[in-house]
């Protein structure tokens, strides 16, 4: 506030102050003289009266009363145009606040009375609303472009996790579908041992894929569990087989404690078999000797429910306290400097609690420094009704059932290419492979009369290829194949991530295979569709 406009406010003040003492003044000195007139007449017509003049004494209660009147008019009038106005201020500007304008000020809000003070008050009031509303307003702004940022972010994000979930896919589905067909192929005890930790080995590593996509489902509650018959000791002797290589290679001992008499159980066979597997290579990566044991037990049946209880103790280097409220958190090791010497992404325990929460337990650790560590969870699942000895497989239904079909397989991966004709070869089928969408069209000869086309049982359509993708070349395929003469059309392809399935069949295809492509889901949809 600059020096002029402070003088101005102090002789502004002096001046309510003068004309407020003066109009106190004038007030007073009015009616001290009103007083003294009417006294001097109440003492005349007193006079008056007490010599018998009546009507004298009469006109002055008359003029009294008339100057009551007056007196209390002119007074009644003063004091509503010293305050009404003002007053009626102070309620329209509080009327104006009240259906949101916060622009309105009450005038003449200077003086030093009662009033001028309400009035100031009421005007603070006002403009502390109007700042805290430009706040809210700017926060609100603020908030919005911080929304779309997060979710650009999070678009950014799924984009990620499809591209990498789809480029991991492609290769993968070349490990696992060779080992699948060298299965099928003369092997000694050795080598069949060999394919058999491959496959394994691909099948866990698909599964660390598919849970890493998981974790993004679970922050955005779209996760989903499937309700799987689970053989617990085929399950933990999968583990065992998949760990005793490098828990031998580190002078470890494996122990996998499993009853016998567990029944079999209805779960998430992947979210349960990840957590162990998150778990038990946690063990061995932080046990320099000694032994790593994984232990489940039955703590309780009701009904057909039972409550499981799994544990992971080691003999390794233990977890501080001030460590364990961390570990859970995504991205943190108990040892996070760049002088560590345990690698890893520190994502494995916070994925395995999110899971362990999916089924409904919590994950807890029990530590020292030096001592080893013990992870444990409990989890109440439905028990299996019709279930088959510990060990035991269902029979392969058809597992040597051939087809005489003839096949079209869109793929533009030639290790994929060499993958799914071995199969569909070894079940009898006959393959035509074209490398794109434009060459499957090509082969399909759509434009040809509906008698020269060449006729296929069904097609195999990648989505992901050069020149004209699996979608484009399906939406074509339909629009000009004729009345009856339908082909089926499955999706095989790497996206895998939530929502895809629908999308494909949206745009005409009937099925949908995610890779790696496993020969038993192969030989069920020409089942289905043929």
């Amino acid at each position: 506030m600059s020096q002029s406009e402070i003088q101005r406010q102090a002789m502004q003040e002096r001046m309510n102050r003068f004309f407020l003492s003066l109009t106190f003044k004038l007030s007073l000195a009015i009616f001290m003289i009103a007083s003294v007139l009417l006294s001097g007449l109440g003492i005349y017509y007193i006079q008056k009266l007490a010599h018998g003049q009546h009507q004298m004494a009469r006109s002055f209660a008359i003029g009294f009363l008339l100057s009551i009147l007056l007196i209390t008019t002119v007074s009644a009038l003063l004091v509503w145009l010293l305050t009404v106005p003002r007053l009626r201020n102070t309620l329209d500007a509080l009327k104006a606040v009240e259906q949101g304008d916060l622009s309105v000020r009450i005038p003449r809000a200077k003086s030093l009375d009662e009033l001028g003070v309400l009035a100031r008050g009421v005007n603070h009031m006002i403009g502390e609303l109007e700042r805290r509303s430009a706040e809210q307003a700017n926060m609100q702004t603020e908030l919005k472009v911080a929304k779309n940022a997060a979710e650009k972010a999070n678009r950014t994000k799924s984009e990620f996790l499809a591209n990498m979930s789809h480029e991991i896919r492609t290769p993968m589905n070349g490990v696992l579908g060779m080992a699948q067909v060298l299965e099928d192929t003369p092997l000694t005890g050795e080598q069949r041992e060999y394919i058999d930790t491959i496959s394994a080995s691909a099948e866990n590593l698909l599964k660390i894929i598919n849970n890493i996509l998981d974790l993004s489902r679970i922050e955005m509650g779209k996760f989903e569990l499937n309700n799987d018959a689970v053989n617990l000791g085929k399950m933990f002797g999968e583990l065992q087989a998949l760990f005793t290589p490098s828990a031998n290679a580190k002078g470890l001992e494996l122990q996998i404690d499993c009853p016998a008499d567990l029944p079999v159980i209805r779960t998430d066979d992947g979210t349960l078999r990840q957590i162990l597997i998150n778990l038990l290579g946690n063990a061995i990566k932080f046990t320099p000797q000694g032994q790593v044991r994984l232990a489940v037990q039955c703590l309780e049946k009701t009904g057909n429910e039972c409550t499981l209880g799994f544990r992971v103790r080691d003999t390794g280097i233990g977890i501080a306290k001030e460590a364990q409220e961390t570990i859970f958190h995504e991205f943190t090791q108990a040892d996070g400097t760049h002088t560590r010497t345990y690698g890893g992404t520190g994502l494995g325990l916070a994925i395995s609690q999110k899971l362990v929460e999916r089924l409904g337990g919590r994950l807890d650790v029990s530590s020292e420094p030096g001592q080893g560590a013990e992870f444990f969870f409990n989890a109440t699942v439905n028990m299996e009704v019709n279930r088959r000895p510990a060990g035991t497989a269902a029979p392969e239904s058809g597992a040597e059932e051939r087809f005489d079909l003839s096949v079209l397989l869109a793929e533009d991966n030639q290790l994929n290419q060499r993958v799914v004709v071995k199969m569909l070869e070894k079940m009898g089928c006959h393959v035509d492979v074209a490398e794109n969408g434009r060459e499957a069209l090509a082969k399909l000869k759509l434009t040809a009369p509906v008698e020269d086309r060449p006729r296929y049982d069904i097609i195999f359509m990648d989505i992901q290829m050069p020149v004209m993708d699996g979608l484009k070349a399906t939406g074509m395929i339909r629009a000009q194949e004729g009345e009856g003469c339908r082909t089926p059309i499955i999706a095989i392809t790497a996206h895998a991530m939530k929502g895809d399935r629908e999308k494909f069949i949206e745009q005409g295809m009937d099925g949908y295979l995610s890779k790696p492509v496993r020969r038993e889901e192969l030989r069920a949809a020409i089942k289905q569709y043929c």
